[in-house]
């Protein structure tokens, strides 16, 4: 009995653990989201979710448990479904096809599985119907991505593959298939690099990859060599992105290779020819340079780049003329190149006048020409080529000028002789005609006297008029000789002040007052220069002074400048020149040439008008200057300059001896306008036997410092023509640096050292060149050890 309730309770329980089985079964099979049931052997129903009541259009499930597939559905379905359970019923295999519903456009999936007991044995049948329709859908969107994909890969020249992380090939496009020999992209799926190339070729780009995959970062056109299936060399410009799935994570990459050999090779003699055209350009003398739109440089050659006064020809790009040349030439070059730009003219051999940021002058003969773009046509720039034509320009101004002044000398000596004439005959007439009253017997004594002073007048007359013809005549033909000595300058004013007695009686102004004014004691009053040209020049512009002065005086002194020279002035209170007159004067025939403009004030006057003209000469032969001041009706002033060389601060002749310097058949190179400084530098060194190289001009200096190696030193005037001695020394520091180079300063002013030493010279003086100072030169420059 007891065993009986127990099995009853067993019983009881297995029902109720079967019962919560079946309601778990069910509300797992009602949570399903696809229609599901289950059949018995028979086909029929024994269970069905409530997806599937829904798909039937039934409301409760009891309305299906027992039946079969011929109670729901027409015959013909309902005995295909009945085959296809038979078939898992006997085969015991899963059976599962899609079906589309044409008439809603739906995709459904159907699984049918056989349903077993504990022995194995088949009871029945279980079935599913889901809905795939989207799934579909989207594999026949991405079917149809995916071949058009590979149809764009396959048509595309550049290679493009993908590969995993291990560098495998997942996908290549027939381009990089036929690269490496194979007519199918599908034979390179899973191989490498190292299947088709050398180790060496592959090692870089494995490297590449696995960067790549490390860092995330891209490869981005990388060139590459490599050899095609055809053992030919190719050039590729390689591309390499990394692939990421939706967390980020790196799964592979993408590369694109794309064939730039034609372009390499064009580069490559793109190069070649850029190469021979830098070449032919930086060793071209003449100017080379390309402008963009906006007129700045974008290349230049070695010729221009000097010319601009840059270090390297890339220091010039981006910049313009206005960063070099001063602002009328700047404008003037930016409007041609525009108007080049605007009409696509060129400009041949335009003569342009360049001054750079220093103030130096050069000319050059411009040829400009468009830039045009080769597949627009359109200006895009200019090129130009500048020539220097300095020296032609240079040599064609001096050509000018020795014309004109040829022209202007036949001019005035024209009129010099015709007034020549007039002045000799005055005094010779004189002569004659007193000495013929002089044969009257009947003169008185007084009468005779009188006769004979005008007799001797006009002799001294006719004297001083030979004197200044052979002075003139020496200075033209550069006959003058300087002869340096010492000179009491306070000495030759006391003569002078007795000088000046007789010349105004001679002109009959005794009444004049002539007053005397040196400002340094006798002792410091002693100097180095020529004592004859120093009286002769004082005593002509004393004498010009008192023939030009009716009443009031006429003062002379000197001053010492801070310079450290001296500044001599004679002062009248005569009649005074006029603005526009006050150059002429020094002139050579100044006095005939304006003789028409100005004859009120000469024409009363005696004299040719040469004597300061060999005044102004004589400064210069004694390395000074001179000038006027003057204002009509009331006077002028005269001053000349003069090196203070103190005989005191300089060792006497006797201590120098030139000729212990050995320098005989050393070559120097003198650049001196003035032949009578020439003279007297070549009397100085006679007896050295130097090989001295005498030019009168600038630019010849610069040429024949040049082309004379053998020159040892150059001794170069400040003044000279075509050229200053400033600019020809700074020129030929260029050429030879180490070259010694001395300048003859006219005017030893602090500001005249400096550009002396700007200029690049080794040293300075004053003219005219002592002997003492000639041997410090010598010593310093000429005999110093080479290094």
């Amino acid at each position: 009995m007891v065993d009986e309730k127990n099995m009853l309770k067993k019983i009881a329980g297995l029902e109720e653990q079967i019962l919560q089985a079946e309601a778990r079964l069910h509300s797992f099979m009602d949570g399903l989201p696809f229609v599901a049931w289950v059949k018995d052997r028979e086909g029929r129903f024994v269970y069905v979710n409530e997806k599937y009541l829904d798909f039937i259009g039934k409301k409760d499930v009891k309305e299906l448990i027992g039946k079969t597939d011929h109670d729901i559905f027409p015959k013909a379905e309902a005995d295909k479904y009945k085959a296809e359970e038979e078939q898992v019923i006997q085969t015991k295999e899963i059976l599962s096809y899609n079906v589309r519903y044409e008439d809603e456009d739906l995709w459904y999936t159907t699984i049918k599985m056989p349903v077993v007991d504990a022995r194995g044995n088949v009871i029945g049948t279980a079935g599913i119907h889901r809905d795939i329709t989207e799934r579909v859908v989207n594999r026949s969107k991405y079917e149809f991505e995916s071949n058009l994909l590979q149809s764009l890969l396959d048509n595309i020249p550049d290679k493009i593959y993908f590969k995993d992380t291990r560098s495998r090939f997942i996908r290549v496009n027939k381009a990089k298939a036929l690269e490496v020999g194979y007519e199918n992209p599908d034979d390179l799926i899973g191989k490498t690099d190292a299947d088709f190339i050398s180790p060496e070729e592959t090692k870089p780009r494995l490297e590449d990859e696995q960067r790549i995959f490390q860092t995330g970062e891209p490869l981005i056109n990388k060139i590459e060599r490599v050899i095609d299936s055809k053992g030919e060399e190719r050039w590729v410009s390689t591309t390499k992105c990394p692939i990421r799935d939706k967390n980020g994570k790196i799964t592979g990459l993408v590369g694109i290779s794309r064939d730039i050999t034609e372009t390499k090779r064009a580069l490559i003699e793109l190069e070649r020819e850029k190469e021979f055209l830098q070449l032919l350009m930086d060793h071209i003398q003449h100017t080379i340079y390309y402008k963009d739109e906006e007129c700045r440089f974008i290349k230049i050659n070695k010729a221009q780049a000097k010319m601009l006064g840059v270090e390297k020809p890339e220091d010039a790009i981006g910049k313009t003329d206005f960063d070099f040349f001063n602002k009328e030439h700047a404008i003037a070059a930016y409007n041609d190149e525009k108007e080049i730009m605007r009409t696509g003219i060129p400009v041949i051999d335009k003569v342009e006048k360049l001054i750079d940021g220093e103030g130096n002058v050069k000319w050059v003969s411009a040829t400009k020409f468009p830039i045009r773009d080769k597949i627009t046509g359109r200006v895009i720039g200019t090129v130009g080529m500048s020539v220097d034509i300095t020296e032609k320009m240079l040599y064609e101004e001096k050509l000018r000028e020795a014309k004109e002044k040829a022209e202007e000398s036949d001019r005035l000596k024209t009129a010099f002789l015709s007034n020549m004439s007039h002045e000799i005959r005055t005094p010779m007439n004189g002569i004659i005609g007193f000495s013929n009253l002089l044969r009257d017997p009947n003169l008185t004594e007084e009468e005779r006297n009188e006769f004979l002073n005008h007799i001797q007048s006009c002799g001294n007359q006719l004297l001083s008029l030979i004197d200044d013809i052979i002075d003139i005549s020496k200075i033209e033909s550069g006959q003058v000789k300087i002869q340096i000595a010492e000179t009491h300058i306070n000495e030759v004013f006391n003569d002078l002040v007795k000088i000046s007695q007789g010349i105004k009686e001679t002109e009959g102004k005794g009444h004049l007052q002539v007053i005397s004014k040196p400002s340094l004691p006798d002792d410091r009053a002693v100097i180095y220069t020529d004592p004859f040209r120093f009286r002769q020049l004082l005593t002509n512009l004393i004498g010009n002074a008192i023939k030009f002065t009716n009443e009031g005086s006429v003062e002379f002194g000197y001053h010492l400048l801070e310079t450290g020279y001296l500044k001599f002035y004679v002062k009248d209170t005569g009649i005074g020149i006029p603005k526009d007159k006050q150059d002429i004067i020094f002139e050579r025939f100044g006095q005939v040439m304006d003789s028409n403009n100005i004859s009120t004030l000469t024409m009363t006057r005696k004299g040719t008008g040469l004597g300061l003209a060999i005044s102004a000469n004589m400064v210069r032969f004694l390395g000074g200057d001179i000038w006027v001041e003057s204002e009509v009706g009331k006077g002028s002033t005269f001053y000349f300059t003069l090196p203070y060389k103190p005989v005191s601060e300089y060792p006497s002749k006797d201590q120098i001896s030139l000729s212990s310097l050995t320098v005989a058949g050393r070559k120097i190179l003198l650049a001196e306008k003035e032949d009578a400084l020439f003279t007297y530098f070549k009397e100085l060194t006679k007896d050295l036997n130097l090989k001295i190289l005498w030019v009168k001009d600038g630019m010849d200096a610069v040429y024949s410092a040049r082309i004379n190696p053998d020159v040892e030193m150059v001794l170069i005037d400040s003044k000279m023509s075509g050229m200053s001695g400033f600019e020809a020394a700074a020129e030929i520091k260029k050429i030879k640096p180490e070259l010694p180079v001395i300048m003859q300063l006219s005017y030893s002013s602090t500001n005249q050292k400096e550009k002396c030493f700007q200029a690049g010279c080794d040293g300075c003086y004053a003219k005219p060149l002592l002997i003492q100072e000639l041997y410090e030169i010598f010593k310093t420059w000429l005999l110093k050890e080479k290094k």
